[in-house]
């Protein structure tokens, strides 16, 4: 219920670390996704310093970490409500708290962001990643992003349907179809990966497109976590029916990914990837940019039959 009075959106709140992702509101009106750990006291999440994934914020009831790095921002709840903040605005961080936790972004990660925004129906919707690119949030039980990053003059446009095995099960219950995309210049990509609560752990190759979605309709009740006891049987059904290609490096990163771990269930993905390059989009104006996005962006959609005027302007 404080996400909100606090400036946040939460997007996952789990077992592990980080502890939460949420989407934080900048002072500056951009949105950003942040990693969030909740203490009782701020000094005990010392024991996470060494972790690769960086933390941005720490929501605790006591503050007593003095040398906590300026690079973490605490939210002490107990003063917090002692102060009445938390009945005023959500809490913006200052240019200069911003500074400390080193939110920079390049001109390119910036204009993809502004890009994103000036095509999006609710701008609230469009968040920027810590690597730099920025996604629309969409409505779509699908396709929940709609994903956009630049490398130099290229702009990369994606859109992952089924990322997750609740989106996979709408995915492929909507009978998907792609035959109007095949000879054009979309990049059209099988995607099964496996994942640990929200973790995703390995991604797997596959040869055949068409064979992989029409299987993927055919066998959607199978599109379910697997018990550690299942899960070499289902890999084993999966590389009978051609889906996947089980490679010797695929087996080796199972073994460690997995069967050399505590981890008791996986949750089998079966994602669908779709990618769009624009070529020397420094030579193009923005509003130019703006009615290629739409209009790749509907193409899309129409894989299975979603409506863009739900998440995009009219061009």
């Amino acid at each position: 219920m404080l996400a909100k009075e606090l400036g946040f959106h939460v997007q996952l709140v789990r077992q592990g670390y980080p502890d939460c992702k949420a989407v934080y509101k900048m002072g500056n009106g951009r949105y950003e996704e942040v990693n969030i750990e909740f203490e009782f006291r701020s000094s005990g999440f010392k024991c996470h310093l060494k972790e690769e994934v960086k933390t941005d914020f720490i929501v605790c009831w006591v503050h007593d970490w003095r040398n906590c790095p300026p690079s973490i921002k605490v939210l002490e709840l107990s003063r917090l409500i002692q102060s009445g903040k938390l009945d005023a605005l959500p809490i913006v961080e200052t240019k200069s708290e911003q500074s400390q936790r080193h939110i920079t972004h390049s001109h390119e990660e910036e204009r993809i962001y502004d890009l994103l925004k000036a095509i999006a129906l609710d701008e609230s919707k469009v968040v920027c990643r810590r690597g730099g690119d920025s996604y629309l949030q969409t409505p779509f039980h699908q396709v929940e992003r709609i994903c956009l990053s630049s490398n130099k003059a290229l702009i990369m446009l994606g859109l992952c349907f089924g990322d997750t095995q609740r989106q996979a099960i709408a995915f492929y219950n909507s009978s998907p179809k792609i035959r109007h995309l095949e000879n054009t210049q979309w990049k059209i990509r099988p995607g099964f990966h496996v994942a640990f609560r929200s973790q995703g752990l390995i991604s797997f190759e596959s040869e055949d497109t068409e064979h992989y979605l029409q299987f993927w309709k055919a066998n959607v009740d199978r599109i379910r976590q697997q018990k550690r006891s299942e899960v070499q049987a289902y890999f084993e059904w999966l590389a009978e029916n051609r889906v996947i290609k089980m490679t010797k490096e695929a087996e080796k990163m199972l073994k460690e990914k997995f069967f050399d771990t505590k981890m008791s269930r996986l949750n089998m993905c079966p994602g669908f990837s779709l990618e769009f390059e624009i070529a020397k989009a420094d030579e193009l104006n923005d509003s130019k940019l703006k009615g290629i996005l739409a209009e790749k962006i509907n193409e899309a959609l129409t894989v299975v039959a979603l409506d863009g005027r739900k998440v995009l302007k009219q061009f």
